[in-house]
């Protein structure tokens, strides 16, 4: 399915977006992280940067156009979702509880 130009500067837009909120986000969590002395920080940063340089590549392919759809949508749901915020962030749950956050 061929993308046009407008649909393809809306989908750029959004990856754009969703790159900006990510990136902000682990560098949030990445404090909150630093504040409660979480032993495993230095792994769970190179967690945060390995995601962030997929989603880059991802976003070269489609500006590439060889961006496949589902390969988009099991990178968020896969690496994203399910293997960071489900697997990785509730390592560390018990840390933040322990501590208030400023």
């Amino acid at each position: 399915m061929k993308i046009s130009s407008y649909e393809s500067n809306k989908v750029l837009n959004q990856i754009d977006k969703l790159l900006t909120h990510v990136d902000a986000h682990f560098k949030y969590e990445e404090q909150v992280l630093l504040e409660v002395n979480y032993p495993h920080y230095e792994e769970h940063a190179e967690i945060h940067k390995n995601i962030l340089d997929k989603a880059i590549e991802l976003k070269k392919i489609f500006l590439d156009g060889r961006l496949n759809t589902t390969s988009f949508i099991s990178f968020v749901m896969d690496d994203m979702v399910i293997g960071h915020m489900i697997v990785e962030d509730a390592k560390y749950f018990s840390y933040t509880s322990k501590s208030e956050i400023s």
